[in-house]
């Protein structure tokens, strides 16, 4: 061995620093500083995957001291190594300080997708691919699908190679849809996406609102909505579709309007009470129809029952109604027949004892009122004697008046209304009946000059049924012509009462008329059924309407106040009932 061999050391070597480094090499610099008395035969870096490394996994730089700088090739990506500069002399190895790298993905870096724009079939991006990576960019685009993990096996729309800007139109899309969209950037190391946006087509459906359901009243409610966009195409229908079930469509009731876009508003008609109705606007296109969201609203009740009569019930009573109230005279309460007086006040909903009727029990008798007067004329006295007295009561003096006794023969269940000519009201009373006889007899009473005239004969004789007036028009009919048989005529007279004339039967299926009014152009009648019929006046038909819940009963009566119906006091009526013919559509 020669004798620096001896005498020598293990060289000096120092591991500089790393260059650089990609996803397959890392670039070293090191330097061999002295040989310490033997002469450097080989000198380099060396790596490995588990520290501390040595010189088996090596690259040269040659011998001899100095500095160098090497690159190691055929790495893996995205792993960590371990590396330190060595030097060799006879003495053995020294190895520099080791160092750890971490080699890149080498994949591409790519800027964020950007939506530019969206429409119904089609949206339009933007990205960036900002470095190839450690190898050429082959492709790189758009993929898109309607689930949030969208690959380039999914739609891909390729837009070039390389670096820099890129736009792209995706197209084919389905109108009104969500779909999921990420940029990427393909070189030898893989795939490099960016993050997922989302974005929702346009409708080519119209875009539509349904509006608040106002002024719910008089069996109509006004509804609306509006065309907020008209979508592919132009608007061949819109307007307001409903039902009493949810989710109503074209195939349920509809209300039209003009096609078009924006704001339009009307109101639905005929609608029942007491119900929940629900409605959406609707618009179509040459795509198809879509709806707004659903509205629903209710509607007021056609029967409301009112306070309780908290006494006896009686059969036969007279009624009349003034000042908006409703008063009941009388009646057969089963043992007797009373004398009470009973008034009833729709707005407080209460029923009041008023001063009896003077000449004691009373039932049938026959009652008609102006505007602050009600006039009662003859009825039975227990036990079934007819009368011809005749008494008027003041409303609000709560005060009988005995007037001269009515001129004709005695009777009950007679029928009257009032009629005004000119600044001279008249009551007319028609039929009735007597101990042995059914009666036709018209009669007219001045309530100013307190005279009786009678004016003719009614074309049947009968008891019971109605006689009312519209303005100078008197209808009447509808009576009893016997115990079991009643007619089904209803006739009319203008003028001076002398001539009648026929109207429109009302159908068989209605049993006994018991009362009847007239509100706005329609009459209303209940019969002993419980069934509520309406004759319209101007198109001269019968409908039927609603039937009263409860026991059938023949005495029911009906008496307008205040513009609205109400319906009692009989021997199965524990209450008022009001009745609104408005929702009984």
């Amino acid at each position: 061995m020669p004798a620096e061999s001896i005498n020598a050391k293990l060289p000096e070597v120092e591991t500089s620093s790393v260059e650089s480094f990609s996803g397959t090499s890392i670039t070293v610099s090191g330097v061999a500083l002295k040989d310490n008395g033997s002469e450097v035969t080989e000198k380099g870096v060396c790596w490995g995957t588990s520290s501390p490394v040595s010189a088996i996994n090596k690259v040269s730089a040659g011998n001899g001291l100095g500095s160098f700088t090497l690159e190691i090739k055929g790495l893996s990506a995205n792993k960590t190594y371990y590396l330190r500069a060595y030097a060799i002399n006879a003495k053995g190895t020294a190895y520099g300080e080791e160092r750890t790298v971490e080699t890149t993905s080498g994949m591409p870096s790519i800027a964020p997708l950007k939506l530019l724009q969206v429409k119904m079939f089609e949206a339009d991006v933007e990205s960036e691919v900002l470095s190839e990576g450690d190898a050429t960019v082959t492709a790189r685009g758009v993929c898109f699908s309607e689930s949030a993990s969208g690959s380039i096996n999914n739609d891909t729309v390729y837009v070039g190679t390389g670096k820099g800007k890129f736009s792209a139109t995706i197209k084919n899309l389905k109108t009104n849809t969500n779909y999921y969209a990420r940029s990427f950037a393909v070189n030898n190391f893989g795939i490099q996406y960016s993050d997922t946006i989302r974005f929702t087509t346009q409708n080519a459906l119209p875009t539509v609102k349904t509006s608040a359901v106002t002024d719910i009243k008089d069996g109509k409610a006004k509804v609306g909505g509006s065309v907020v966009n008209v979508g592919y195409s132009e608007i061949t229908a819109r307007g307001i579709c409903w039902s009493t079930h949810n989710e109503p469509t074209i195939q349920d009731n509809v209300l039209s309007f003009t096609p078009g876009a924006g704001a339009f508003s009307d109101y639905i008609e005929k609608i029942d009470g007491g119900k929940t109705y629900y409605l959406r606007a609707y618009a179509t296109n040459s795509i198809g129809t879509s709806y707004g969201e659903e509205v629903s609203f209710n509607t007021p009740p056609v029967f409301t029952n009112m306070a309780q009569f908290g006494a006896l019930r009686p059969i036969g009573v007279a009624a009349f109604s003034v000042y908006g109230r409703a008063y009941f005279v009388g009646g057969d309460i089963g043992q007797v027949y009373s004398d009470l007086v009973w008034e009833f006040d729709p707005i407080s909903n209460i029923w009041r004892y008023r001063k009896n009727y003077p000449l004691g029990g009373r039932k049938n008798m026959t009652a008609f009122s102006t505007d602050k007067i009600a006039y009662l004329l003859g009825g039975l006295i227990d036990p079934g004697v007819p009368t011809s007295v005749f008494y008027k009561y003041n409303v609000l003096l709560n005060d009988w008046e005995a007037l001269p006794s009515f001129p004709g023969t005695p009777r009950w269940s007679a029928k009257a209304t009032v009629q005004s000519n000119g600044s001279e009201p008249y009551g007319y009373v028609i039929g009735g009946r007597t101990s042995n006889s059914i009666l036709n007899e018209v009669w007219r009473y001045n309530t100013i000059r307190g005279e009786w005239l009678r004016i003719g004969n009614f074309p049947i004789s009968q008891y019971g049924g109605i006689v009312l007036s519209k303005n100078d028009t008197i209808f009447a009919g509808l009576g009893q012509t016997s115990e079991l048989t009643s007619t089904k005529t209803l006739w009319i007279s203008s003028g001076d009462m002398s001539t009648w004339k026929e109207e429109t039967e009302i159908p068989k299926l209605a049993g006994t008329i018991s009362s009847g009014v007239i509100l706005n152009d329609c009459l209303y009648v209940i019969d002993s059924n419980n069934r509520i019929w309406e004759y319209n006046i101007k198109q001269k038909v019968w409908t039927w309407k609603s039937t009263l819940e409860g026991s059938i009963d023949g005495g029911h009566s009906m008496l307008l106040l205040d513009g609205s119906i109400y319906i009692g006091m009989s021997y199965y009526s524990y209450s008022m009932t009001k009745y609104d013919p408005a929702w009984d559509n």
